[in-house]
């Protein structure tokens, strides 16, 4: 006979041994029986305790894994994410041979079975997460990876996140979380006060204090950040979430408007940038050869590789790291271009533009040997520091062992 899995939450370690003690003598009038392999303990913001079921010590954990999710003693995401990927991966690999690399299937159909499928093992309790921007990227590397697998293209064919998207009529895995999220602070809102969800997200604690210096993240408040982007007033919301098919289309218009401006976003910042891209100059080191455009590197790589295979030049070429629109000076020639990119975006002359010198291949071979030559130094340096901070640290020691003795001879001469 088996029961579904239970958690028991107490404040002290005291009252924790007490209520497993009930728990699992409850249990056995009824002719059950406690796994204690399969029974953890984890111990949050204290130290930890022996919890004991008829004398047989519990293992304490810092995570374990309840109804599908990993709950971390330090209440982060890193563990279910990569479990979420891990899990969406197997399934995804599953159904490769038969589906993704199948031509009898149309795009619409594949699409619809990785939201089935995939996407469902991706998104399990996305609603009650509170990821960072790490988890986010994450969450979309792995879905555009699926997505380009199903569309059976590849990085060679610079297609941009935004064209898959919208060739593939889909969102992106931080866009689906939100809606998950707004769509479950309905349903809370709509339950009576005295369920446990209801208190849990919108209850407060009596005793205790956060940090000030970074606390954590907690799901209310990244309920109040969506709130705000779409203008949602926070006071109000509640009163909208109670008519649900009012929510429901609240939430879709919103979120439609904002995954079609975060579309043109991109493309403007993508057209920009190739703009920007179109207007910079690529010379060879060794002659006159120049090219422009996005494609120039690649043009004037290939002349060094074919018109001076052989030539070995006497100086290494040295840019200008000279800004010609500020004072600025780079250190190095990828410097002086970010420079100019974000500072200088609206500048469109072409004479403003920085000249990019390609090294050559003896020229990276000379930089690399420089390199080497210079590590004994630094190794040096570095040892001659470590011995520096040594003394200090010996010296502070030395005057706070004298500091009380010199006490007692002030307090000794003192009349």
């Amino acid at each position: 006979m088996f029961a579904d899995d239970c958690a028991l939450v107490a404040e002290t370690p005291e009252d924790l041994q007490q209520l497993v003690d009930i728990f699992a003598s409850t249990s056995k009038k009824f002719g059950l029986n406690v796994n204690k392999d399969k029974t953890n303990c984890m111990f949050v913001n204290c130290p930890e305790r022996t919890i004991q079921i008829e004398e047989t010590p519990l293992e304490n954990v810092p995570l374990f894994k309840y109804l599908g999710t990993h709950i971390s003693k330090a209440g982060d995401l890193n563990e279910e994410i990569t479990y979420r990927i891990k899990a969406a991966s197997k399934a995804f690999g599953s159904l490769y041979q038969k589906v993704w690399n199948t031509h009898d299937l149309k795009l619409h159909t594949k699409l619809r079975i990785y939201e089935t499928v995939v996407l469902s093992s991706l998104l399990y309790s996305s609603e009650t997460w509170t990821p960072h921007n790490r988890h986010k990227k994450r969450l979309n590397s792995f879905h555009q990876r699926c997505l380009r697998t199903i569309m059976k293209t590849n990085w060679q064919d610079c297609i941009p996140n935004e064209e898959v998207l919208e060739k593939c009529q889909m969102l992106e895995i931080d866009e689906m979380i939100e809606i998950r999220r707004l769509r479950w602070a309905g349903h809370l809102s709509r339950m009576s006060e005295d369920r446990t969800p209801h208190q849990i997200a919108f209850g407060e604690l009596k005793n205790g204090k956060r940090d000030r210096c970074g606390p954590k993240k907690r799901w209310l408040d990244e309920l109040r950040v969506n709130l705000r982007s779409h203008k949602i007033n926070e006071k109000e919301w509640r009163e909208l979430a109670e008519d649900r098919d009012a929510w429901k289309g609240k939430i879709r218009e919103v979120m439609q408007k904002k995954h079609t401006t975060k579309i043109d976003s991109m493309k403007q910042r993508r057209h920009e940038r190739h703009e920007r891209e179109e207007t910079d100059i690529w010379k060879c080191p060794l002659c006159e050869f120049t090219r422009c455009g996005r494609k120039g590197r690649q043009y004037v790589q290939s002349h060094l590789s074919q018109a001076h295979k052989d030539q070995i030049p006497q100086k290494p070429a040295v840019p200008n790291l000279n800004c010609t629109l500020c004072p600025f000076v780079a250190a190095n020639p990828g410097g002086l271009s970010s420079h100019v990119r974000f500072k200088h975006r609206h500048a469109n002359d072409n004479s403003l533009r920085p000249i990019k010198l390609i090294p050559t291949q003896q020229q990276q071979q000379q930089q690399r040997r420089q390199q080497q030559q210079q590590q004994p130094q630094q190794q040096q340096q570095q040892q001659q520091q470590q011995q520096q901070q040594q003394q200090q640290q010996q010296q502070r020691q030395q005057q706070q062992q004298q500091q009380p003795q010199q006490r007692q001879q002030q307090q000794q001469q003192q009349p």
